[in-house]
């Protein structure tokens, strides 16, 4: 999935389903994450959340090596 020739709705998809699975976020959370709520690092993903209370808390996405990654799908959504 989401290939090299990929369109960007594929690549949409695919993002949200690996970020939402690696996240355990709620589809309204994920609809609800803004450019100023991640944080890009060598080996993770920081992305910032409020709880019920809003209370602020940051969701850690590991870096991984494979095709599969969450960090790398949304770079590449972010980038198209």
């Amino acid at each position: 999935f989401a290939g090299p020739s990929a369109s960007l709705k594929v690549v949409r998809v695919a993002c949200i389903c690996s970020l939402g699975y690696a996240g355990f976020f709620r589809y309204d959370e994920l609809s609800n994450i803004a450019p100023e709520h991640l944080g890009f690092f060598p080996d993770h993903l920081r992305v910032a959340k409020n709880d019920i209370y809003r209370e602020g808390n940051y969701v850690y996405i590991k870096r991984l090596a494979s095709k599969y990654c969450p960090v790398a799908l949304l770079e590449r959504h972010i980038s198209i």
